[in-house]
């Protein structure tokens, strides 16, 4: 199936879509194609090329099973709380972080945004299975869902780098990333 980058109105990646989706918006004239496959799709009375890359020409409102989420990762976690520690405020490499649950799952927390941080191996240790007031410990920063586009584009950015085959070599033109 061929997947279709989607940039907003300043060309900036904004998700990814079905081709079929595509065509939806390009029909209701709300995104234009800026790259194209070279496969043609054929209708009954109508022939075109297999949108690559679109770009809406409005605000539109994809559908949400649709829309990238920015998926509960390590490195996630770690690019969200800039690889620093969440109880010492030490700057970790990606090798070095540890994930902690602020809620220990032992005391019933979930895996989720707003339930893990990035931590370091002492403080890990430290804290225990206890939550921080448990462990006379504070966190520098309350956990979020990371919802920024710049953590949206670096997250698609760093899908594309770890898939073997790039769906077409026009979406590099917009990915900002170097081979």
């Amino acid at each position: 199936m061929k997947k279709v980058l989607v940039l907003n109105n300043a060309y900036l990646p904004t998700g990814i879509i079905t081709w079929q989706d595509a065509i939806i918006l390009w029909y209701k004239n709300k995104a234009e194609f800026i790259s194209v496959y070279g496969e043609k799709i054929h209708s009954p009375n109508l022939e075109m090329d297999k949108p690559c890359i679109i770009r809406l020409t409005q605000k539109v409102q994809l559908r949400k099973n649709v829309q990238i989420k920015i998926p509960l990762t390590r490195r996630n976690i770690w690019e969200r709380d800039n690889g620093i520690c969440q109880y010492c405020g030490q700057k970790l490499t990606l090798n070095k972080m540890t994930i902690d649950h602020v809620l220990p799952r032992a005391q019933g927390g979930q895996h989720t945004w707003k339930n893990v941080v990035c931590c370091c191996f002492k403080c890990n240790n430290k804290k225990d299975n206890k939550t921080p007031e448990q462990a006379n410990m504070k966190l520098l920063h309350k956990p979020i869902v990371p919802r920024t586009l710049r953590t949206l584009h670096d997250n698609i950015i760093y899908r594309m780098k770890n898939i073997k085959d790039v769906p077409h070599k026009s979406w590099e033109n917009f990915l900002f990333w170097n081979k």
